[in-house]
């Protein structure tokens, strides 16, 4: 049993469903930090990650820059494949909230995520490969202007260090 922590970034995520529309990710990057529990071969990970979006359109306003923020859980599966090199299936849930752009909108949700990654472990210290595929559903609770469902995806690929506690 080990703890563990874990940093990585990556390029701007891709944009699938209603998020594709109102938003590009160029020259954005995702991010996350997360810190777990490795009860072999079970990890439980609680992490926060997000990723850069710029507008586009009126509905977001062409240029502004917003970020998606989430606050997940996941659990993941690791399998030894040769020496130190393990692949990880993962799967999770997680709170979303899109910040920035235009104060008046209140966008959160919740969603869910599958991913998978590669671990190359050097005792205490590893890199990783990472790629979630995140669902959201996020909702505008402001009444005051018309709702806007931004129901759609977000493709995350990431590299960065594990350290093993």
């Amino acid at each position: 049993m080990a703890g563990t922590c874990r940093r990585g970034a990556g390029p701007g995520a891709g944009l699938g469903g209603n998020l594709a529309t109102p938003f590009r990710t160029d020259d954005s990057l995702n991010a996350h930090v997360a810190i777990g529990q490795r009860i072999e071969p079970l990890a439980i990970e609680a992490s926060l990650f997000g990723a850069g979006l710029v507008g586009r359109g009126d509905f977001a306003g062409e240029g502004r820059e917003y970020d998606t923020v989430s606050l997940g859980v996941d659990l993941k599966y690791f399998i030894g494949l040769v020496g130190p090199l393990e692949i990880y299936p993962k799967i999770g849930l997680n709170r979303t909230w899109l910040t920035g752009g235009r104060d008046q909108y209140d966008y959160d949700g919740w969603g869910w995520d599958l991913g998978a990654g590669l671990l190359y472990s050097f005792d205490v210290v590893g890199v990783y490969l990472d790629f979630t595929h995140q669902r959201t559903s996020l909702t505008d609770d402001n009444r005051a202007l018309p709702n806007r469902n931004l129901d759609g995806h977000l493709n995350m690929l990431s590299l960065g260090l594990a350290v093993s506690f």
